[in-house]
């Protein structure tokens, strides 16, 4: 719920009334990114017009530029369909049951009379029966009653079970009737048969609009409709034009002599390249903090992302192979991340598609080189990363190319001929990030592996500073280094972020070096001589103090908040127990650092290798097993502590980081032979 609040927060912040100046660059370079992308695709994708009228012999292939339905053809089809469709009845089981019961009542009123009269209009309310029947009937027994009217509701059952639409009940009675003539019994009999027929025998199917109306929207739906497809021939050459072709010619926008302009072509390269744009920002904005604040590289980030278009531009008509959209994915492994890398690959691929459809050479060279560009610069540490890097787009490029082209084409000959312009892809794209590498990093101070590499040069002037000023400092925060960077291996993290950072998170202690125990060659302790809450405050202060110190030697933003995150929250518990033995009224919230919490698995990682190697140095007998209760004591005060609820660190993640530890803390702290003492 904070996560999200938060994200709130960001976007309001970025699009709030109030905008502040780096706000306006911010929005200046998102028009200028989004009009560039629009005129990309609307240049990609706007056809080419002819100048032709019905009658005209066409001297060109004309082929659709992209996918479209002719509206005309399909409702001459559609009309067709829902015309052929026949009305819908519902089978009315009233009629049945209403039919069954003047039967009954008809003989009932013969059945049930005894001596008394007939009533004869009573009779002849259910069944309007010939006078003369009537009295037949009257002449007849009972029995003789009860196995006529059986035979009259069987037959009716028999006929009214089934459907019986209005135009059928001609038949239907006739059925009725045949039935009721093969039966062996008197005439007369038959003849009172055969008028209950004619009177009860009605059509039980009920006209069903809704049903029809379904039914005829079905069958309008399951109309094919007559589309064009992008590539698809409208008129070959030699052709003379139809009014049909000139039709959809005109319907296309294909012809010159139109006025109007393609109003919903225009519409929808613009709402494609919003919902391109918009959704790159939104993947800044709410998971890129650090890129959303820092407007140099976002204006790195979008000048890579704009010349692969440009090239797409320049070389559409040309060739896919000139589009060097490796050198974007692997610029933006290095400088910024595989994540940022992979969804400008995506976008680059789908404006491409969009562009020049998806061939197997803009699959291979727009997809299958960058994803394995982004996988093996993911972790790259050294410059010669990108060498290897680029060997392994080429050799991409060209199996990409034979396989997909032996998949969409028959000519064996020209696939192999493709191979070679998918390994020239590679090369130039290479070419193109090693070259220019250097000067990303100079004129927009981004900080890529190389970086922090020559960051951990003990020849860093604040690594210089740390030795002389902090030694012990500078040999625990070294031990440190190996202990973040075992574990950062172990769980995934960067593990070359986690040793530098590091090597850099208690620069701070320089200001005050001989306050902190490390430093202290003798048994005199300052912080005997101060109280407990200035003890406090000198040493919450070193977070504070090297922060400062990483922005004065302008140390890269992420190690800048490893040194303000190390310590999160955390309780100064000795300061804070001194104080209460004092007497001294105060609160733990007095006596912790003020944070913030690790928003990365590396300060994480930091902070538990800090605490750990301090706690681990001040055992008196650091066996194994003392050793392994005391990491995993410390990881456990920590995560209850709440100091991991900003990092996405797992169970499985601590268990390894515990075990990581315990290796290297056993090769430090490992038993010693004892040699005997020479003889002089």
């Amino acid at each position: 719920m904070l996560s999200v609040q938060r994200r709130f927060n960001s976007l309001r912040g970025v699009y709030g009334r109030t905008i502040s100046p780096k706000g306006i660059e911010k929005l200046i370079l998102l028009a200028a990114v989004y009009i560039i992308v629009f005129l990309v695709l609307l240049n990609g994708v706007s056809p080419k017009k002819y100048e032709l009228k019905v009658g005209d012999i066409s001297y060109t292939d004309i082929k659709a530029p992209r996918d479209f339905i002719d509206e005309y053809a399909t409702k001459r089809k559609v009309d067709a369909a829902v015309n052929a469709v026949k009305p819908k009845y519902d089978l009315d089981d009233s009629v049945l049951q209403q039919s069954q019961s003047k039967v009954e009542g008809f003989f009932n009123e013969f059945i049930s009379r005894g001596s008394d009269k007939l009533n004869i209009s009573a009779v002849k309310s259910y069944i309007d029966m010939d006078d003369k029947l009537i009295e037949y009937l009257q002449s007849l027994k009972v029995d003789q009653l009860t196995q006529l009217k059986t035979i009259a509701i069987k037959t009716v059952d028999d006929v009214l079970s089934k459907p019986v639409p209005i135009d059928s009940i001609d038949s239907a009675r006739l059925t009725a009737k045949n039935q009721i003539l093969t039966l062996d019994i008197p005439d007369k009999s038959r003849s009172v048969l055969m008028q209950i027929i004619d009177a009860v025998i009605k059509p039980n199917m009920i006209y069903n609009e809704e049903e029809t109306r379904m039914a005829k929207m079905q069958a309008a739906q399951s109309v094919e409709k007559v589309m064009y497809k992008k590539g698809q021939s409208i008129i070959k050459s030699g052709d003379i034009v139809t009014p049909d072709q000139y039709r959809i010619l005109k319907a296309m926008g294909l012809l010159k002599d139109q006025s109007h302009t393609d109003l919903w072509l225009y519409a929808g390269v613009a709402s494609f390249s919003s919902l391109l744009i918009g959704i790159l920002t939104a993947y800044i904005v709410l998971f890129k903090k650090d890129l959303k604040e820092d407007i140099s590289k976002l204006l790195l980030l979008s000048i890579l992302f704009i010349l692969p278009l440009l090239f797409l531009l320049a070389f559409k008509d040309v060739s896919v192979y000139y589009i060097p959209i490796s050198s974007f994915a692997m610029l933006s492994t290095v400088i910024f991340d595989f994540i940022t890398a992979l969804i400008g690959v995506l976008a680059l691929l789908i404006i491409g598609s969009s562009i020049i459809g998806f061939t197997p050479a803009l699959i291979s060279i727009g997809f299958v080189g960058p994803i394995v560009a982004i996988m093996m610069l993911h972790r790259a540490n050294h410059r010669n990363a990108l060498m290897w890097t680029g060997l392994a787009v080429s050799a991409a490029n060209s199996i990409g190319v034979i396989s997909l082209g032996l998949i969409n084409s028959s000519d064996i000959m020209m696939v192999f001929k493709e191979s070679p312009w998918g390994i020239l892809n590679g090369l130039v794209s290479t070419v193109f990030a090693i070259g220019t590498l250097p000067f990303w990093e100079a004129a927009f101070c981004v900080v890529t592996p190389m970086r922090l590499i020559e960051l951990s040069n003990p020849d860093q002037p604040l690594l210089k500073k740390l030795l002389l000023d902090a030694p012990g400092t500078y040999h625990h925060s070294v031990i440190v280094a190996n202990l973040a960077e075992a574990a950062a291996s172990e769980i995934g993290a960067d593990r070359l972020l986690a040793r530098v950072g590091a090597y850099y998170h208690d620069i701070g202690k320089t200001t005050r070096p001989y306050f902190f125990k490390e430093n202290q060659l003798t048994m005199d302790n300052p912080h005997d001589r101060i109280s407990p809450d200035l003890s406090y405050l000198v040493i919450v202060s070193h977070v504070k103090d090297g922060s400062n110190m990483a922005k004065k030697y302008r140390l890269p933003g992420m190690i800048r908040d490893i040194i303000e995150q190390h310590h999160g929250t955390t309780l100064v518990s000795y300061f804070y127990n001194k104080a209460l033995n004092t007497g001294s009224e105060c609160e733990e919230k007095d006596y912790k650092y003020p944070g913030p919490k690790p928003t990365s698995k590396e300060a994480a990682l930091v902070m538990l290798a800090d605490s750990v190697e301090a706690a681990v140095r001040s055992m008196s007998d650091p066996t194994e097993e003392g050793i392994d209760k005391m990491i995993k004591k410390i990881i456990r005060m920590r995560m209850e502590d709440g100091q991991f609820d900003s990092c996405d660190l797992t169970f499985k993640d601590l268990g390894d980081i515990a075990t990581a530890f315990k290796k290297v803390l056993m090769g430090i702290f490992h038993d010693r032979i004892e040699y005997p003492e020479v003889q002089s």
